[in-house]
């Protein structure tokens, strides 16, 4: 009997993933260790990410193939049965010259693109609650804080901007693209796990499917 960790017991059945199932992995970050076993497993992996240091441990699998690229840019003739995107830069992460409106709309439509009618998608998204609690009045009533966005410092990329959504305004956007919104959960670190979404959740899971 083969043991699979907690993520992958999580996405195989969120997924509804079947032996062979072809699966788009949307940004890589942290989570090769995650694709290397669903491949280990004998899923299809594909995955995205623009950073090619991301992908060079997963080049040398065999059932994996990879794509230097940014996510909205990537362009296959491949159909998809399943996406995923949890642990990569995919959403929710904008640079200097990011489109901060565009850019996530833009990886929707070219995700739905590629999932077959009915296919299921799993993605992780910063959770907006939490991070308009964490606001004070007088950054609220002074407008001295975006309750959208959020940019912060780092030695890689000074410029990088955070975007926080609700789940109703996920369940908006996917609905523009042929895509539908099933069910969110609450994450934060540690194994992904069915929890009622609660205001202070660091992010959210959104499930959905290709409409047929």
């Amino acid at each position: 009997m083969i043991c699979h960790s907690k993520n992958a017991d999580f996405v195989i059945k969120e997924l509804n993933l079947k032996p062979q199932d072809s699966l788009l992995v949307l940004g890589c970050q942290t989570g090769a260790e995650l694709a290397i076993e669903l491949a280990n497993l004998g899923y299809k992996v594909t995955c995205v990410d623009n950073d090619p240091a991301i992908l060079a441990p997963l080049k040398e699998h065999n059932n994996i193939l990879t794509a230097n690229c940014p996510i909205k840019d990537y362009q296959t003739s491949e159909i998809y049965d399943a996406a995923l995107s949890i642990f990569g830069n995919s959403f929710c992460v904008f640079n200097t010259n990011d489109n901060i409106w565009g850019k996530d709309m833009a990886i929707l439509g070219n995700l739905s693109e590629m999932l077959k009618p009915n296919s299921r998608f799993l993605i992780a998204l910063l959770n907006a609650s939490r991070f308009m609690r964490s606001l004070t009045d007088a950054e609220i009533e002074n407008s001295t804080a975006n309750i959208w966005q959020q940019t912060q410092t780092n030695k890689n990329n000074p410029q990088q901007t955070l975007r926080y959504y609700s789940p109703a305004e996920f369940t908006r956007m996917v609905n523009r693209v042929g895509l539908r919104l099933n069910d969110v959960y609450g994450y934060n670190d540690g194994p992904i796990e069915p929890k009622r979404l609660m205001p202070d959740d660091h992010q959210f899971i959104a499930l959905g499917n290709k409409k047929a």
